[in-house]
């Protein structure tokens, strides 16, 4: 009896002492407590500690809160310790896998938090400014600040009562910074043909798959400092471009500049690339994948860069994007770093080796680079020699009898569509392969789209050629564009590009179930746009 008496009052006591603590829990400012409360206090309880305010390893700290100049939020830096201009994105980010969140409360120039906080969020992405309907973020106005140093205070808020603090210090210098050039708003999708798939319809598909293949694929490669990576990356360029100019929406336009920032930034001098066979003064990259393994590889690189320059042609000929600082500051370091280290590179290195190959699609690949170039610098001596390759590759090649031009004839069993071989000169069946083929249609359709030298009819043809040849029936694909062999049905990277022509193609390539991705997707969302108003940029 004894024993049972005096367990009693120590139940009773710890019964206290939990009440007391979920008390304190609820009335401490919001929940802001330390610690899980499991009903079991320590024999000898320690004072509560503050919330953490400053560095420590293992807690939150400044290190979480970034900023970017981008609504997409590419490009993050950290916010502590820079100087902002204009609009920027701040926000939130959690470290490691950020489970357990329940809140996020922002606290402008009220590190001790006095005040009620700026702006509550409760869930991820966690903006300061918050975020519009489609998940961009909302750039703060900095000039609504006075210029000196600022503070952003974040406390994030757990489940079981935990939460943490972390301040970033930040300088606002805005006295002789411009008032930036709009971001432009996108222009109204015109209604699709009747009987078509919308622009909207398209965009919801390529969104299934986008953010994944970011993460996934198009962002490591971006960041891979071997060349053949590129090779993959080219269709997540041509895929966010594309559906750019279907929508009007920058943020695909930002997802594919940031692959190609990163790819310049991967860059090194050749002479510092330990197997490079050049060894010279070029910036550039080296492959595993060469033979034998380091040295540097045009086709990586020009198979890539093609969707490079077709994304900083976008900007030039968009006077509102030209017009806006952050994008026109992108688009000269981009063009500058093209001129020399991709076209000038490759062109000094041994044009008849590098740039006039020996297959119809490489080749392709380096018209597309030269066009594009032709059309943007303002170097009239460069503009000449990018023309002369231009010309070469479509006319008259220097090394061979042969152009692009005169590799096409008549099909010998469809007269209205193209027959041509991968070979310069050559005639033989069964000619081009279907995979390579996508190459050729790439340059070849933008060049008509541009007004230089190919034509209508030309298009046509090659609309036939995969319409009728390539692709007779549903589920069955050609190997060669002479209709022979099975292919796999992948025209995503060209051929399907033709759908911007054909009201009834587009109409074969909504049912297509070969190859759907981001670059399909946006491809499609992009030829019934130009079905549907006349063509810009």
């Amino acid at each position: 009896m004894s024993k049972f008496r005096s367990r009693h009052p120590r139940g009773l006591a710890m019964c206290f002492v939990v009440a007391l603590l979920l008390l304190a829990s609820t009335c401490d400012g919001g929940g802001r407590h330390e610690g899980p409360i499991d009903g079991n206090p320590p024999d000898d309880p320690e004072p509560t500690e503050p919330l953490p305010t400053e560095e420590r390893p293992g807690v939150l700290n400044a290190s979480s809160l970034k900023f970017s100049l981008s609504p997409g939020r590419e490009e993050e830096q950290m916010l502590e310790g820079s100087t902002l201009q204009g609009s920027a994105a701040i926000f939130f980010v959690a470290p490691g896998a950020g489970s357990g969140i329940t809140g996020v409360e922002f606290f402008l120039d009220d590190p001790t938090r006095k005040r009620s906080p700026m702006t509550r969020d409760t869930r991820a992405p966690f903006d300061f400014a918050g975020e519009e309907q489609d998940g961009q973020a909302i750039l703060y106005d900095t000039r609504q600040l006075a210029d000196g140093d600022h503070s952003v205070t974040v406390v994030v808020h757990y489940t079981r009562f935990h939460a943490e603090a972390a301040t970033a210090s930040f300088t606002v210098a805005n006295a002789s910074v411009p008032e930036p050039a709009p971001i432009p708003e996108p222009m109204p999708v015109p209604p699709a043909p009747p009987g078509l798939r919308t622009v909207g319809a398209w965009e919801r598909l390529f969104r299934t798959a986008w953010e994944r293949e970011h993460v996934t694929d198009f962002l490591p490669r971006s960041n891979s400092t071997d060349s053949w990576d590129f090779y993959g990356l080219a269709y997540g360029i041509d895929a966010n471009t594309a559906m750019y100019r279907a929508t009007g929406r920058t943020v695909y336009l930002d997802r594919a500049l940031l692959y190609v920032n990163n790819l310049v930034d991967t860059a090194r001098v050749s002479s510092s690339l330990p197997r490079s066979q050049f060894k010279d003064g070029f910036l550039g990259w080296a492959s595993a994948q060469s033979d034998p393994a380091g040295q540097e590889v045009p086709l990586f690189e020009s198979y890539c860069w093609r969707y490079v320059t077709r994304l900083l042609r976008v900007i030039r000929e968009t006077p509102a994007l030209y017009a806006n600082p952050a994008y026109r500051s992108q688009y000269e370091r981009l063009l500058a770093f093209t001129e020399k280290n991709i076209f000038e590179k490759w062109f000094r290195r041994g044009a008849e080796d590098f740039i006039y190959r020996s297959r119809t699609h490489m080749a392709a690949h380096w018209a597309f680079i030269a066009m594009d170039l032709m059309l943007m610098t303002e170097d009239a001596s460069a503009r000449r020699n990018y023309q002369a390759v231009f010309d070469d590759i479509n006319l008259g090649l220097p090394n061979a009898n042969a152009s692009l031009r005169t590799q096409l004839e008549p099909h010998p069993r469809h007269p209205d569509a193209w027959f041509w071989s991968d070979r310069w000169g050559s005639r033989e069946r069964p000619g081009q392969d279907v995979a390579h083929a996508n190459g050729v249609l790439a340059f070849v359709i933008e060049a008509h789209d541009a007004g230089l030298t190919w034509t209508d009819d030309d298009l046509r043809r090659f609309a036939v050629t995969l319409d009728t040849v390539i692709w007779p029936r549903e589920g069955t694909y050609a190997e060669y564009v002479d209709g022979s062999g099975k292919g796999d049905g992948w025209f995503n990277d060209g051929l399907m590009k033709l759908g911007r022509y054909d009201i009834a193609l587009q109409r074969r390539l909504e049912q297509h179930r070969a190859g759907q991705n981001s670059q399909f997707y946006a491809n499609g969302a992009l030829n019934v746009r130009l079905l549907s108003a006349p063509r810009g940029p």
